[in-house]
């Protein structure tokens, strides 16, 4: 009976341990770098279907309201009530529900408190309820709440590409290449509540690039940061490396990413193409990345799909004289879908103008998709085809496996 119990502790305590080294494991292997080769999406291209990586599909059509025309969605931010979508082009900020019916436009362009001139990049915070956006050409950032009233601007001469609201304390601002080099080389910036600086990440200073050359080179928009699980995706396009930045605001690489005639660091960024491949886009999901890219032969905008498990890469070819790429949309055979946009939650999502898919269904290769949601297909273009050329885009949301 002793030996029989003390057998079974050791098997119980085998198992522990086993379980733990597991659970180990899967800490180690979120964090440790790895080598992502994309080189075979330039050789093998692949039609990729929705059914493939998604189990749904869903619609929110923005609501086509008086003067309030989107251009472009550039950026779009979800909460549990609404949707903001920012038009940097207009420029505008505009508040839907969850079903797109308009709600109301926020702030509004000029040079006084609270305007803006330009809408460069922007944020949410939900833990109070904020919208934070940057001026690009007035140097200052535009604090709202969501119901649209102003809370405060603040001047900050130092030009950034991307912001993300860590919390309502904190925010990080990201600088593209090569302005990093002007403010000590850190590629994120940490500031507080006023917009003061308390810390750097990724000091890139081994890249060797002087402020001379940042106040000479053409900085981009081509960066990324990415809520990924508890942590942080940061990405920029001349870097091939992606990094996490964890919760306890620690850096880790997390993928180099390998690819054919890599431009060399340093290089102009206006001769870049035609001459060096780059990718220009990345999102990061359970079991995929999504890479975008231009080619250095075609010059074409070009998507790669990797799986994680497999390793495999693919161009995603899409068969249409105005669209080069895609995943088609076999689920409800509507518009075909491009991920370059993330929730926080894991859900791929894009926009397009519903006139344009009401043209172009009647054309190859929609016609000859066999749907997997007949009730949802049905439900979807007898919206569409009551289309206007004038109406908003609609914004589609998937559901991956």
């Amino acid at each position: 009976m002793f030996f029989m119990r003390i057998k079974i502790f050791l098997l119980q305590l085998l198992i522990i341990v086993v379980l733990s080294s597991c659970g180990n494991k899967d800490s180690r292997d979120f964090n440790k770098l790895q080598t992502i080769d994309i080189s075979d999406g330039f050789k093998k291209s692949k039609k990729i279907f929705l059914s493939e990586i998604a189990t749904d599909i869903n619609y929110i059509f923005l609501e086509t309201k008086g003067e309030f025309l989107i251009r472009n969605a550039d950026l779009i931010f979800f909460t549990d009530k609404n949707v903001f979508v920012l038009d940097e082009s207009t420029p505008q900020i505009l508040k839907f529900d969850l079903k797109g019916k308009f709600i109301q436009k926020i702030g509004n362009v000029g040079h006084g408190l609270g305007e803006f001139e330009d809408i460069f990049t922007a944020t949410l915070c939900k833990e109070d309820e904020t919208l934070t956006i940057y001026d690009g050409k007035q140097y200052k950032f535009i604090q709202y709440k969501y119901d649209g009233s102003l809370i405060k601007e603040s001047q900050y001469e130092n030009f950034h590409t991307v912001i993300h609201s860590l919390n309502k304390d904190s925010l990080l601002v990201g600088y593209s290449y090569p302005l990093y080099a002007r403010y000590d080389n850190y590629a994120i910036n940490i500031l507080d509540r006023n917009k003061k600086i308390i810390g750097g990440l990724i000091n890139r200073k081994w890249e060797g690039i002087s402020k001379l050359d940042a106040n000479m080179m053409n900085s981009h928009k081509f960066i990324k940061l990415q809520k990924f699980n508890d942590s942080l995706t940061f990405w920029e396009y001349l870097n091939d490396t992606v990094y996490r930045i964890l919760s306890s605001k620690k850096v880790v690489p997390r993928y180099f990413v390998n690819y054919p005639n890599k431009q060399p660091k340093g290089f102009n960024i206006n001769k870049a193409i035609g001459k060096y491949c780059f990718y220009t886009d990345f999102i990061e999901t359970k079991d995929y990345l999504f890479f975008g890219d231009v080619n250095s032969e075609t010059k074409k905008g070009m998507r790669f799909i990797y799986n994680k498990k497999t390793r495999d890469c693919y161009n995603m070819v899409f068969s249409h004289k105005l669209i080069n790429y895609g995943i088609y949309n076999d689920l409800d055979c509507g518009w075909p879908l491009i991920p370059d946009k993330i929730t926080e939650d894991g859900k791929l999502f894009s926009t397009f103008f519903p006139f344009e898919l009401k043209r172009m269904s009647k054309e190859e290769p929609f016609v000859s998709l066999t749907t997997k949601f007949p009730d949802k297909q049905k439900e979807l273009f007898s919206k569409i085809n009551k289309a206007e050329i004038t109406d908003n885009p609609v914004i589609m949301i998937v559901t991956l496996k």
